[in-house]
């Protein structure tokens, strides 16, 4: 498959802050990705660019891919890296890599006359047995939020959950089921949350907010409800730390 054409723009993330959008196409077939941004960044993370500085990389980067026949979406990733050639993704940037790669993953899909799942199935059989059952996956609802979340909700005094995110997760693979579970729970854990601190916030993903500095309390308080109502479901974190 040879790309066509790679054009970016500047578009709004859920914030409100600049994201970018790649569109690409291939014969006929055009496609668009956008970036999805975090709140929290560690040191050692991959590095990203400014919005506009990767305006003024992209018709380079076409440039260096429009004559290759690429097959797999691995052939692509490994190109960008190489183009990119720093260990911290600090030339091309890690949002703007991430763009033309969802972008490519979709091109490749609509190229072969498959959905976007049916590719990636196919790429995660290349290393597993092949012998599980296909499914969706799981459902994690973000309800419990802290570290940088809620800076701009709580002062210093009141304190705030060490780590970012605190998860239910409902042990179904019906996504509508998930989402109810999730819309019952939610109301329970308001109603906890609000009898035991005397006030209901929301941090920056509208998950709810723990003036507490303890980092077992937003996993107590979920459990504690999962308990009463009697939830079928686990928990998860994303520590952001």
């Amino acid at each position: 498959m040879k790309i066509d054409a790679i054009n970016l723009r500047i578009i709004p993330d859920s914030k409100g802050k600049d994201t970018l959008e790649a569109e690409m196409s291939c014969g006929g077939i055009k496609v668009t990705a956008s970036v999805p941004a975090g709140e929290s960044t560690g040191k050692n993370e991959a590095k990203t660019i400014t919005p506009q500085k990767a305006l003024e990389k992209v018709d380079w980067v076409f440039s260096q891919t429009r004559d290759h026949e690429f097959a797999t979406l691995e052939q692509f990733d490994s190109l960008l890296q190489t183009l990119d050639g720093t260990p911290d993704k600090s030339n091309l940037g890690a949002n703007f890599i991430i763009a033309l790669s969802i972008a490519f993953t979709k091109l490749l899909a609509k190229t072969g006359s498959l959905e976007v799942w049916q590719l990636i199935e196919k790429l995660a059989s290349h290393s597993s047995s092949g012998n599980s059952k296909r499914q969706m996956p799981l459902c994690f609802f973000n309800l419990i939020e802290g570290g940088v979340h809620v800076v701009s909700t709580l002062s210093e005094v009141e304190g705030r959950l060490p780590f970012q995110e605190h998860w239910f997760i409902p042990r179904t693979n019906s996504p509508k089921e998930s989402l109810n579970q999730a819309l019952i729970f939610i109301k329970a854990l308001g109603e906890k949350i609000q009898t035991k601190y005397g006030k209901l916030q929301m941090g920056s993903e509208g998950g709810y907010v723990v003036p507490s500095k303890d980092p077992e309390e937003g996993l107590k308080i979920l459990q504690e409800v999962i308990e009463e109502e009697q939830f079928d479901a686990d928990l998860g974190l994303d520590c952001a730390a």
